[in-house]
């Protein structure tokens, strides 16, 4: 069949003891228009989480490519072309995230 209920032998809901369209849905209404500055603060709480979160993935990915320009640059004696070889990136694109990541 083409619908939900058709699909998942019930309603969306019904997994969760929730009838949208009976009286349980009708006290899940109310539930949320009472409860909606908490439940704005919740949204707002995993906003601010999920920022932070990616915040610290981006710090994780700029110190580990830190890390292998300088081991690069250490193994190849501060030979910029073989340090781009070695990463496999261009000289030029070597310079560009080097200038990013504030190695001089």
């Amino acid at each position: 069949g083409g619908n939900l209920n058709d699909r998942t032998g019930g309603s969306l809901f019904d997994c969760m003891g929730v009838n949208l369209f009976g009286q349980q849905g009708g006290k899940l209404t109310e539930f949320f228009q009472a409860n909606r500055d908490f439940l704005a603060k919740i949204r707002k709480a995993l906003a601010d989480a999920d920022a932070a979160s990616k915040a610290d993935a981006v710090d994780t990915l700029d110190n580990t490519e830190r890390q292998a320009i300088v081991k690069a640059l250490r193994q190849s004696d501060g030979n910029m072309s073989a340090a781009a070889q070695l990463l496999g990136i261009t000289r030029q694109s070597l310079y560009r995230r080097m200038e990013k990541l504030g190695i001089k």
